[in-house]
């Protein structure tokens, strides 16, 4: 490097260390030395020395360059390069810096913040940034960069603040470098170099012998050298060191005997290498597995055979009790009603048992290619997809039903569960990586139609009580229906005599008849729809019958329906409903029931009361989250043992009562979501109250 780029750059504040230089033909055409150099800047805006293109004959205009001469060096740079003002804003960047970073070509970077191009970038580069505008100067040498495309690079970076001509920070510099080639290689050296060391560790231990038995056969005089650790292999007294051959054949297992001599014939016949397993039996009587490894050598003073022996009876007691366990788990497995099968971490089949085969009737081959999708009930499909594809995205855990087409054509109801099995915690997966999802497949077809037919008793149930009630209540309705067809008769009886009386008035007097017919009319054909509403049969799901309703509403029409007849009986209903209150989602027969129960029952207690007045009212519970619909009398009161045994079945305190009714009260409200209780009624008498989520 000559000079010049020196001086240059001591005019722009400090000396440049270049890390590379190369000749350029610039777009004058001249063909210049240009250096690639870290750089102290000092100047408010980056210096036109950043980029040092100089010859021995520069002239200082040209050795001040331009900034479009600096930014275009900078935008050209082979390594990812940026330069930011104090608020993070770009002044220059490189075309390499948005290739590493993945930002779309053509993005223009320049004049915006670094935190608008990434607004999720991590907390750990924000504290870097503050660190490096205080003044310090970072950086590392590998850090590990996740791409776009979901490949992992690894980059080196260093990041350092920059200057003005008053000395003061004025911005940072960012620079990187793609290093994945060099990190990738020096990790295989180290595996290789781990190997080596591995291999010279193991040498080093068989011929030290320290926990092998090490052993000589001379094959002619069939005497043996043994050291001291095949001495304590076999349980033999230490006899120096050479011993009969025939000792060690002494201490082998009768049943591996014939084996071992087999496998050392052939090894003399053909001078190959030996490896066997086998046990020997200890003068105590214990069994001991042995590994033994021998070779051949033939020389002029004979043959000769080397090899060491070692304990493998831990392996081997490992082994057998691995198979046990294996075998444990295979009966567990075929007596399970679970079916675990294994997925990758995008959710795509690696593992399932024979048993799935045979509920799908698919081939290996196709149950991975196609997976479990392909064997799903189309309207259960979508909604498997969504969960599971929630569960892959999350990391969590899964938990579906669905019909499942088995191999006859048939579908059966199954119960789909997974779990995610994760590795170590890095930083960008503070919980850990998912590296395997583990899962099982239940056949629960039993038990939802057990369920099903549950769900359909317990809708004939309520309907029955439904029926019930009106029978207890036919006297009242059939009272409550007479009332308006004897009027309309009385009025249609009366219009008739009006108009054969040929009154000059009988016009008039008719058509005002007729109002009240219709009024009459009207009002049995309410009790009437109501009646018909209350009583009919509900869904057979719990859920599909629920829509939005305005409780004040659905309160009234089912507390006119109980109260069939209460005028009556002098009983005072007073209303406080709460205005404008929100829509909840109801079964609107099942909560009729709720209400045409309780106020019924408040009529029947207030039979027996002096003062009979029934109190109905709405209100939002304190929480804000449920609606409470309440029900005080003031009638006797409750049990001397309190409220809470009433929801109990077969509890009443009527004599002919089943005390059931409470029972099916609470058993709506809690599959509602709500619940119901009763408490003493401050005046005297009882509440009862429920309440619906909102």
């Amino acid at each position: 490097m000559s000079d010049n780029f020196r001086r240059l750059d001591a005019d722009a504040g400090g000396i440049v260390e270049p890390a590379r230089t190369w000749f350029a033909a610039l777009r004058d055409g001249v063909r210049r030395c240009a250096a690639r150099a870290r750089l102290p800047f000092r100047n408010a805006r980056p210096p036109p020395s950043a980029a040092l293109a100089a010859d021995g004959g520069t002239s200082p205009a040209a050795a001040a360059s331009s900034e479009a001469q600096f930014a275009l060096f900078v935008e050209h740079a082979p390594a990812a390069i940026a330069m930011f003002d104090r608020d993070m804003r770009y002044l220059a960047a490189s075309r390499r810096m948005t290739a590493d970073y993945g930002l779309p070509e053509g993005i223009g970077l320049i004049g915006r913040s670094h935190y608008e191009i990434f607004p999720e970038i991590p907390q750990r580069w924000r504290d870097i940034h503050a660190r490096v505008l205080a003044g310090e100067e970072l950086s590392c040498d590998e850090d590990p960069f996740l791409r776009a495309d979901g490949r992992m690079d690894w980059i080196r970076w260093s990041m350092r603040p920059w200057r003005d001509a008053a000395g003061n920070i004025a911005g940072a510099t960012l620079f990187s470098e793609v290093i994945t080639g060099q990190v990738e290689a020096r990790r295989a050296r180290q595996v290789v170099e781990a190997r080596l060391r591995e291999n010279e560790e193991r040498l080093r231990l068989a011929l030290e012998g320290a926990q092998m038995g090490m052993w000589v056969w001379e094959v002619g005089t069939d005497r043996s050298v043994w050291n001291a650790r095949e001495f304590e292999l076999l349980g033999v007294p230490d006899t120096g060191g050479e011993v009969d051959t025939g000792r060690f054949f002494d201490c082998v297992h009768p049943d591996d005997l014939p084996e071992l001599e087999k496998i050392l014939a052939e090894v003399l016949r053909t001078g190959e290498d030996f490896a066997h397993e086998f046990r020997v039996v200890l003068p105590d009587g214990t069994i001991r597995w042995l590994a033994g490894r021998g070779r051949l050598l033939r020389g002029a003073a004979g043959a000769r055979m080397l090899g060491t022996n070692w304990d493998v009876t831990d392996k081997k007691r490992a082994e057998a009790a691995l198979r046990e366990s294996e075998e444990h788990y295979r009966c567990t497995i075929e007596l399970s009603p679970q079916n675990p099968w294994t997925a990758d971490p995008t959710g795509a089949f690696i593992s399932f048992t024979d048993r799935w085969l045979e509920w799908t009737g698919q081939s290996r081959e196709d149950a991975v290619r196609l997976g479990w999708a392909h064997v799903v009930h189309p309207d259960d499909l979508p909604r498997c997809m969504q969960q599971w594809g929630h569960a892959v995205a999350t990391g969590e855990p899964a938990d579906v039903r669905y019909r499942l087409r088995m191999a006859d054509g048939s579908y059966r109801w199954m119960r789909g569960r997974a779990f995610p099995r994760r590795g170590e915690p890095t930083a960008e997966h503070p919980e850990g990586p998912i590296i395997r999802w583990y899962g099982t497949t239940e056949d629960i077809d039993d038990q939802m139609r057990t369920e099903q037919q549950q769900r359909e008793l317990k809708m004939e149930l309520l309907h029955a009580t439904r029926l019930t009630t009106m029978g207890e209540m036919a006297a009242t309705l059939a009272h409550e229906l007479a009332q308006p067809l004897a009027a309309t008769a009385g009025y249609v009886e009366g219009c008739e005599r009006l108009l054969r009386s040929g009154r000059p008035d009988a016009r008039e007097l008719v058509l005002a008849g007729l109002g009240e017919v219709l009024h009459q009319a009207t009002r049995a054909g309410e009790i009437l729809k109501r009646l018909r509403g209350f009583v009919r049969k509900g869904s057979e799901h719990e859920t599909a019958a629920r829509e939005p309703a305005d409780l004040d509403a659905l309160v009234r029409e089912a507390a006119a329906l109980a109260l069939a007849g209460a005028d009556r009986l002098g009983i005072r209903v007073i209303w406080e409903l709460a205005p404008n209150l929100p829509p909840v989602v109801v079964d609107r027969v099942q909560v009729s029931q709720i209400v045409v129960n309780l106020v019924r029952n408040a009529v029947d207690a207030l039979t027996q009361a002096s003062r009979r007045e029934l109190r109905i009212a709405t209100a939002i519970t304190a929480d804000g989250e449920t609606i409470a619909v309440s029900f005080a009398d003031s009638g006797p009161g409750l049990p001397p043992e309190g409220g809470a045994g009433l929801f109990e079945p077969f509890v009443t305190t009527k004599h002919d009562g089943l005390g059931l009714g409470l029972k099916i009260c609470r058993s709506i409200a809690e599959a509602h979501g709500g619940r119901i209780w009763a408490e003493p009624n401050q005046g005297g008498g009882a509440v009862f109250t429920f309440t619906l989520p909102l």
